[in-house]
């Protein structure tokens, strides 16, 4: 693994952080790019755990369940999960 400066935007394969033009990453070909070091993925990666907590509690003080705000989190993600999406689209995104 080598250490070098971006050459073009992307993502980390760590922790799927941004990753801009110019900045120093680890790159090999099996591992891809890497932020320069651990603690920038860390980091990151509470921040995005810190995000989701709070999304959670919003969807508890809205009154909905923990059902809800996964269907809803996978649905914006782009991923289908069970049959019933027509109910479910009508709910939450009011079609």
């Amino acid at each position: 693994m080598k250490a070098m400066r971006a050459k073009y935007n992307g993502r980390c394969k760590r922790c799927g952080g941004n990753l801009y033009a110019g900045d120093m990453i680890r790159y090999s070909r099996d591992t891809g790019a890497l932020h320069s070091s651990d603690e920038v993925c860390d980091s990151y990666l509470e921040q995005r755990a810190e995000m989701e907590l709070e999304t959670q509690a919003e969807y508890r003080m809205a009154g909905l369940s923990a059902e809800d705000y996964y269907r809803d989190r996978d649905y914006d993600r782009g991923v289908r999960v069970g049959n019933d999406h027509d109910e479910y689209d009508a709910f939450v995104h009011g079609y």
